[in-house]
């Protein structure tokens, strides 16, 4: 009884954004990072269902909710819900003044904090900051006054902050991110910047944890069932030599044939790889 009670528990804080108030939150994100003048993304976890949403409701021809309601599509196949949302910042000079940092977040923060009447205002959302701080803060967020559930940002403000990849990806990966605009409804929209899919397969393969791996299939069956071509030279160049043995992980679990032409790297260079 307790390990059921334990599980309900778990699945309670976790959202997609086939929740309204996830969703709000998100596209809040967007628009008061935009209004900060830094470059961002979405990434991990909301920037997969992002995409994934973004070419179910091209397929299906409706939009989010539509989809969340038919019974014949189960979203929960398509996309994992999270408990958090993750965003990569680029600052100058890869975030080398603590000042401009802390000053950015603060008005960044400050615009998310607030009680706002739904898109369709049948609802009330509230969120407000149970902890602030630089790389995790958490929001407690509220739907018409019931418990509130927690929300935590996960921010990487410069290139060690996403592991295994250097300065030049971090930049290329929020440099060439893609603005998606998803119908959420028939008078609204989620206007989301998030990393291209060859980026966000990148940082996935090169952890490949149970969830990863979950993200990369759903992610390459959704992409390859819109007839998508996955640019197989990108993850390539980003991956190899480092993530070797994760691309041949990759090329069997989604059939894929990523070009693995070169010596896998030797067992005592594996200290370049941290």
């Amino acid at each position: 009884k307790i390990e059921k009670e334990l599980i309900y528990m778990a699945k309670r804080f976790l959202y997609t954004l086939g929740n309204e108030e996830f969703a709000f939150l998100a596209n809040r994100i967007g628009e008061k990072l935009k209004d900060t003048g830094i470059p961002y993304n979405f990434v991990g976890g909301t920037a997969v269902q992002a995409h994934i949403l973004h070419r179910l409701t091209q397929k299906y021809h409706t939009n989010v909710k539509s989809l969340a309601e038919n019974k014949h599509i189960r979203l929960q196949d398509y996309i994992r819900p999270t408990d958090d949302i993750d965003l990569a910042l680029l600052f100058p000079d890869n975030a080398q003044n603590p000042a401009l940092v802390s000053s950015v977040l603060r008005k960044f923060y400050d615009g998310l904090d607030g009680v706002f009447l739904s898109h369709d205002e049948k609802h009330l959302f509230e969120y407000q900051f149970a902890r602030r701080g630089e790389r995790r803060p958490v929001l407690k967020v509220t739907v018409d006054d019931h418990n509130p559930e927690d929300i935590a940002l996960n921010i990487s403000q410069q290139s060690r902050h996403l592991r295994s990849f250097g300065i030049r990806f971090y930049e290329e990966f929020i440099s060439q991110g893609k603005n998606l605009v998803i119908p959420y409804t028939p008078s609204y929209e989620l206007k989301l910047k998030v990393c291209k899919p060859e980026h966000i397969l990148a940082t996935k393969i090169s952890q490949f944890r149970a969830k990863d791996t979950m993200d990369i299939h759903n992610l390459v069956t959704v992409m390859q069932d819109a007839g998508e071509i996955i640019d197989t030279e990108e993850l390539r160049k980003i991956l190899l030599p480092v993530h070797y043995e994760n691309l041949v992980r990759f090329n069997s679990l989604t059939g894929i044939n990523v070009n693995l032409s070169m010596q896998a790297p030797q067992a005592e260079d594996s200290s370049l790889i941290q």
